[in-house]
């Protein structure tokens, strides 16, 4: 199980869901979006590409193992799409990563397998709410379907891993640095990369092909035009 220390955004205390813990204990389905709220940027899946290139720059993760995500706010710790009534910015995309949220699958020590966990420092779970989370006989339907979701969204998780590796190994991320205007002011972001078009358009026919069997080539372009996104977050910001 993820320690304090390497927990990933968003949680805060990880426990294995089981019948001996949880049999008695019930969670709220919809309490808002105000544990976003303080984040700059969250994980995207490769999936999601399309979907968020609409509305949020897409760049990469720094070093050797490069992960995609999306850039929600231009300051620390402060989330642009979560207004201040706990709701997501209406018309825009809702990252498969917070609508996990409070659940995730992780390494039981036990046995070294994946089990699902839901994280009891959530608004969902300390006060208790209106789905129950076990049965006499087992998980209820709700966890079933939280199961499957973070099923998906693990095995999507692994896919986008592999490409970022890809892109890293074709030597096609670079860091970057990108300013936006605040009228007379800018403001520069950094700490992440982005692919160089200039280099994607010399890699061999064979890794282009590849890469197309993939559906690699469109989630590419996506990152590339998600860039455009940027100015956006300003406005966003100002207003």
């Amino acid at each position: 199980m993820p320690t304090e220390n390497t927990m990933p955004p968003l949680y805060k205390r990880i426990y294995l869901l089981t019948r001996e813990r949880h049999l008695d204990r019930t969670f709220k389905r919809n309490v808002g979006f105000g544990f976003a709220a303080e984040v700059s940027s969250l994980p995207l899946t490769l999936a999601e590409f399309p979907a968020a290139a609409r509305q949020y720059p897409i760049v990469f993760t720094p070093g050797d193992s490069p992960l995609p995500v999306v850039i929600v706010g231009l300051k620390q710790d402060h989330n642009l799409f979560v207004l201040e009534d706990g709701s997501w910015r209406a018309g825009c995309y809702i990252p498969a990563y917070v609508r996990r949220y409070p659940f995730m699958l992780a390494v039981n020590s036990g046995d070294n397998q994946l089990s699902l966990c839901i994280d009891e420092e959530s608004e969902h779970y300390r006060n208790g709410g209106d789905v129950t989370i076990f049965k006499e006989d087992g998980p209820t339907e709700e966890i079933k379907a939280a199961l499957e979701f973070c099923g998906d969204f693990q095995n999507q998780w692994t896919m986008t891993a592999e490409f970022g590796r890809a892109m890293n190994e074709a030597g096609l991320l670079e860091p970057k640095q990108v300013n936006i205007n605040y009228g007379d002011d800018t403001r520069t972001l950094t700490g992440f990369s982005l692919i160089n078009e200039a280099k994607l358009a010399e890699i061999g026919d064979a890794q282009f092909i590849e890469w197309r069997h993939r559906g690699w080539i469109g989630m590419i372009y996506c990152h590339l035009i998600s860039m455009g996104c940027i100015q956006s977050l300003a406005a966003f910001e100002r207003f």
